[in-house]
């Protein structure tokens, strides 16, 4: 949209009507506090993560990674582009200009993450990735699949996390707590031994067999 305004006019609203929420993505968007937001108000939010090519996937992984926060080596999860517009439209309805809206203050976004990234990932940072090229952390709730923050900037939000399942330095998997038959139970003795105390324990058996055998027959006599 190139232009970026505030506007200073127009009806006040505490959130954006669903009516006016565009995009592939389930989402919300609130006032906090003293925001003002007004009924002509756009909220846009889309799931891009399939259109992300690897090199810009790997800046992004490279920028989550680089706040150092929580756990390391973190995997590009889902990539949404959320923007608030200011939509001028005739009598009709027919859009005449929309430009970038820029809030007074923070607005409370709610959107929908798929099961699927919730499922594959763990220990998911929300990033936020500027238009100046810098990233930060951006602390959220998650309520089911519903991810809650706050924020007075729109652009590009990252969450990454650590694959489930994936392979450790080790070559093990990281949650897996299922053994895959390659590790077996420790042994307190070798089997070896086992067999010779069962052989000493027969013989003796058969030794005292033997002497109790022939006391009774000396006694016979």
């Amino acid at each position: 949209c190139g232009e970026s305004i505030v506007a200073e006019t127009g009806k006040l609203v505490p959130s954006v009507d669903k009516s006016k929420l565009e995009g592939n993505t389930k989402a919300s968007v609130e006032a906090v506090g003293d925001t003002k937001l007004y009924e002509n108000v756009i909220f846009k939010a889309d799931n891009i993560t399939e259109a992300i090519n690897s090199a810009d996937k790997s800046d992004i992984e490279k920028n989550a990674n680089s706040l150092k926060i929580g756990a390391s080596d973190l995997k590009l999860a889902a990539v949404f582009d959320l923007s608030m517009i200011l939509r001028d439209t005739d009598s009709k309805g027919n859009v005449i200009k929309d430009a970038d809206f820029k809030p007074n203050g923070k607005v409370k976004v709610s959107i929908e993450i798929p099961e699927s990234v919730l499922k594959a990932f763990e220990n998911i940072l929300l990033v936020h990735l500027k238009d100046d090229g810098t990233a930060e952390n951006i602390a959220y709730t998650l309520n089911g699949n519903i991810a809650t923050f706050e924020t007075d900037g729109f652009s590009k939000y990252a969450f990454a996390g650590t694959e489930v399942n994936a392979p450790t330095s080790s070559g093990e998997t990281g949650s897996n707590t299922e053994n895959n038959g390659s590790t077996n139970s420790p042994q307190t003795g070798d089997t070896s031994n086992i067999f010779l105390w069962i052989a000493l324990a027969f013989v003796s058996v058969s030794t005292l067999t033997g002497i109790t055998i022939c006391s009774k027959k000396k006694k016979s006599r």
